[in-house]
């Protein structure tokens, strides 16, 4: 991946961090194709995701994902 689209990827993760945070602003960050596997289920679709982040807030209201670090670089972003 060239040099100028790492800050891309990163402000991409950062916008996942924060819906999955509570954003629900940035729920464009999904797309209609997204799926996200649980251990008994998947979840389908950006209405999907949203209704996810709304039961996990209200299972867990104090739920938080704070990210240390990010590497990026090719096409990985851990």
């Amino acid at each position: 991946m060239p040099e100028a689209m790492t800050p891309d990827v990163e402000q991409l993760m950062s916008d996942y961090f924060d819906l999955r945070n509570g954003d629900l602003s940035k729920l464009d960050v999904v797309s209609e194709s997204f799926t996200f596997y649980l251990p008994i289920d998947e979840v389908h679709g950006r209405d999907a995701a949203q209704a996810m982040q709304c039961d996990q807030e209200r299972g867990f209201p104090d739920f938080t994902l704070d990210v240390d670090e990010m590497l990026v670089g090719d096409d990985v972003a851990m």
